[in-house]
């Protein structure tokens, strides 16, 4: 019995192995050279070093990676202070430690989700999740951030909740969702907002008496990140409602692209709200419509944030088991859409200079139909709620 486990263990290593140099083999000849082991990460590791040798003012300078084509750090000043440990090893342990972290945090994400066994492991299969592990991308903790403040309001543990939050300022896009979750139950969640709050307002604040000259730049980063996106790496894996629109029309004014964006997020997030007050506020429910309205209409979201669509399907395959083949063939068409969707806008791109990214449209296809099935089987279990 012990050979017959050491050899599925192999096999299941090997087959892993395959399919990761498959998949990036297939991203890199559709045109994306950016995509390569630990791009992202330099940019972070570059900003933590800058930091430890007291070059803090230097943080938003293009050239602090050392090359024009890496990428820059463009997050909020505190992230430098989040991942300091790392500027202080080399770049290649650096990277090391990051994905031995990020495997982690998907894998305790999971737990604190309650996910079925080996679950992490099918997650780690899909495009979302490689192209994160090979960026050297934040997706993966900010999985966990958002699994823990579930875990902490399932527990009533509403603070805990709102600092696990705070911390994912780092990438404040993620909180649209959350924000509208804690609004449309205000009363019940004031509490998880004023930790949050606090909890943000403590990282702006440690990071601005530190590093002072570098909140003085990011104003000017955040009004330069529509150009910066804008590039051809860039929009190849946006998965926003705005970058689709790019991808289609490239000659469209950016005031086109993020007013679409805009309206777009603004519909969504107003039909959330909605779903809620129609009776949609079960913890699972509601936070898992919180995570996907975060992804489906924040104005910027890559291909790699589309790992957390895990939290909504995982939420509801626990909450509503009668819909468990519903999820199964939603999760199916999630990750079929990510891969196909990301590869075929990227190939347009690289020979017509266009592309029909049809993922975020099919995203909130995917939404509407689910609230609507939601809907449908409260009204079946709560003739109450009918009308």
């Amino acid at each position: 019995m012990s050979l017959v486990v050491v050899a599925a263990v192999v096999t299941g290593v090997l087959v892993l192995l395959l399919w990761i140099d498959f998949v990036s083999g297939l991203v890199r000849a559709a045109g994306s050279p950016s995509v390569a082991t630990g791009y992202d990460l330099r940019a972070f590791h570059a900003a933590a070093g800058a930091v430890l040798r007291d070059r803090g003012a230097a943080l938003y300078d293009p050239g602090l990676t050392g090359a024009a084509s890496a990428p820059r750090f463009v997050h909020p000043p505190f992230l430098a202070l989040l991942v300091l440990p790392i500027g202080a090893v080399p770049f290649e342990v650096a990277y090391a430690l990051w994905v031995a972290g990020s495997l982690l945090a998907l894998w305790l994400g999971s737990r604190w989700l309650d996910a079925p066994r080996g679950s992490w492991l099918l997650l780690l299969l899909t495009l979302p999740a490689l192209v994160a592990v090979e960026l050297g991308q934040t997706t993966m903790f900010a999985f966990l951030l958002l699994a823990g403040a579930y875990r902490a309001a399932a527990r009533g543990r509403a603070r805990v909740a709102g600092v696990a939050l705070g911390l994912l300022g780092f990438k404040p896009q993620l909180l649209l969702g959350p924000a509208a979750w804690v609004g449309g139950a205000w009363r019940r969640r004031r509490p998880v907002a004023v930790a949050a709050l606090g909890t943000v307002g403590l990282l702006a604040a440690v990071s601005v008496l530190l590093l002072p000259e570098a909140w003085r730049a990011y104003p000017g980063v955040i009004t330069s990140l529509p150009g910066l996106y804008a590039g051809g790496g860039g929009r190849r894996f946006d998965m926003s409602l705005g970058g689709a629109v790019a991808a289609a029309f490239p000659a469209a004014p950016p005031a086109v692209t993020a007013g679409v964006a805009l309206v777009g997020g603004l519909l969504l997030v107003a039909g959330f709200v909605g779903f809620l007050r129609r009776g949609g506020d079960v913890l699972e429910v509601s936070f898992a419509g919180a995570v996907a309205v975060s992804v489906a209409a924040s104005p910027h979201v890559n291909l790699y944030d589309w790992l957390l669509l895990a939290i909504p399907l995982l939420l509801l395959w626990r909450a509503v088991p009668s819909l468990r083949t519903r999820w199964a063939l939603l999760g199916v068409a999630v990750a079929a859409t990510a891969l196909f969707s990301a590869l075929a806008t990227a190939l347009e791109l690289a020979a017509f200079g266009r592309a029909v990214q049809v993922g975020p449209f099919l995203l909130v296809l995917f939404l509407v139909l689910t609230a609507r099935a939601l809907t449908r089987e409260a009204r079946a279990a709560d003739p109450r709620r009918g009308g």
